[in-house]
């Protein structure tokens, strides 16, 4: 099992995050389910399907630091990763395995 995964338990701390880092959000709804999630800071918004999604966003804003606006202001130029992913995990020890009695 791994330390932590995409969960909706996991949305209530992305918010608490989100808060801390400055950051305004709000959620719109189609049928009164969340159709997507929100967050603006400093006339930044971004968009995401979850509040897990919308705070790896807001990691990739911090990364990028943009001064101004630029189509594709996120991109970071580099090999094209996603075909060559692994398909087996590399050996490690979970967190959650050690030191166990």
């Amino acid at each position: 099992m791994p330390t932590l995964s995409s969960y909706s338990n996991v949305d209530n701390t992305c918010y608490l995050v989100l808060r801390k880092k400055g950051w305004r959000f709000w959620v719109t709804k189609k049928r009164n389910h969340p159709e997507a999630f929100w967050a603006e800071k400093n006339g930044w918004d971004l968009c995401a399907n979850s509040p897990i999604e919308l705070l790896g966003l807001v990691a990739l804003y911090e990364w990028k630091r943009p001064k101004s606006y630029k189509e594709y202001w996120w991109l970071e130029n580099g090999p094209q990763l996603i075909s060559k992913l692994p398909t087996k995990a590399p050996r490690y020890q979970p967190v959650g395995e050690r030191n166990r009695s």
